[in-house]
């Protein structure tokens, strides 16, 4: 008896149907977990050069949320973030006046010598697209994967990091290269004579006769 079966149009259309039911399933439910927010990744650690002479001060930023860790480790980050990027020339400033925001996530995963603590960071421009993912991690010794052991020296460092490849990246924002584009070149400073070396010699004009 042949096991093959010839199906008619209309279990044909039934089935595409229901095929293509599925497959919209799927691409709601990937657009619906890409949306839910930042998540934890354990990916090696991503930069962007500096663009060389440009401020990041041209480019307003404003921190938007920290998820991930205790709400204490998180404000600690936030505030060491903030005091790190202002070093840098980065102007953290309230969202209605910031060009890019950034929304940031914090884990702490077991390591090969007690924890790594990490963070997350997706800048965002004016029409809430992301521009840009920055991600790096810090090891901290003490028990795996544990909030406890991160101390206010693993934050600091961390939040070193972070900082400077915001700063980085908001070298690169169109904002920022105009603003170095159109603030003008210091003026030349005339050099010191050298220590030692005589007076100039003052030119005197003969007397007309």
């Amino acid at each position: 008896m042949n096991r093959f079966r010839v199906s008619g149009p209309g279990s044909f259309r039934s089935g595409f149907v229901c095929l293509l039911a599925i497959t919209l399933s799927l691409s709601l439910a990937g657009c619906v977990q890409e949306s839910a927010g930042v998540s934890a990744s354990t990916s090696a650690p991503t930069h962007m050069a500096a663009r060389p002479g440009v401020s990041p001060r041209g480019a307003p930023v404003a921190i938007m949320s920290i998820e991930g860790a205790p709400s204490a480790v998180s404000r600690s980050f936030a505030d060491k973030t903030r005091s790190e990027a202002a070093s840098l020339d980065v102007l953290v400033t309230e969202p209605r006046e910031a060009r890019y925001v950034v929304r940031g996530y914090l884990s702490a995963a077991p390591g090969s010598e007690g924890t790594v603590v990490s963070y997350v960071w997706d800048v965002f421009d004016a029409r809430k697209a992301r521009v840009q993912r920055l991600e790096d991690a810090v090891a901290v010794k003490g028990a795996a994967g544990d909030w406890s052991v991160v101390d206010d020296k693993a934050l600091t460092e961390l939040a070193a990091r972070s900082a400077a490849d915001l700063a980085a990246v908001l070298t690169n924002m169109p904002e920022a290269i105009s603003a170095a584009r159109s603030t003008p070149a210091p003026a030349p400073t005339a050099s010191a004579a050298p220590l030692g070396s005589p007076p100039p010699r003052l030119e005197t004009t003969a007397a007309l006769h």
